[in-house]
């Protein structure tokens, strides 16, 4: 496995199927994306109790040290579970696309439109991202 410093506290690694972001200053932090060429694939999205700005701001980070999105669709996979509740649901949702659209705005996309699909007992959030 591969690793390499995303900032003075987060670390990328890669192996053969991913690219996953961790960070030391919050422990429960954790972001996979599938090295999938047809698919733009996030498979682990977890941001523990950091801020809006910080998981908007790591997640930046690690969009910047992995290869650049491309127009399309990306699915983030099992944001929440059924048995979230639809309050908590709909929150995380709304925090992952803020988050999304934060970092997008980086590297010159937005977000034309999003929604959440129900896939067994996990909800991913999809996202139709566009270049500015």
């Amino acid at each position: 496995m591969k690793e390499e410093a995303m900032s003075q506290n987060c670390k990328l690694r890669s192996d053969e199927f991913s690219w996953q972001g961790i960070c030391s200053e919050e422990p429960r932090f954790f972001i996979r994306r599938l090295k999938s060429i047809e698919e733009q694939v996030f498979t682990d999205l977890l941001y523990g109790d950091l801020s809006q700005d910080a998981f908007a701001e790591l997640l930046t980070e690690f969009l910047m040290q992995t290869p650049l999105l491309k127009p399309g669709t990306l699915v983030l996979k099992a944001i929440a579970s059924n048995d979230d509740g639809k309050t908590k649901i709909v929150q995380t949702f709304d925090k992952v696309v803020e988050a999304f659209e934060i970092a997008l705005a980086s590297f010159n996309f937005s977000i034309q439109n999003s929604h959440l699909n129900p896939d067994r007992s996990y909800f991913d959030a999809i996202l139709l991202i566009q270049k500015d």
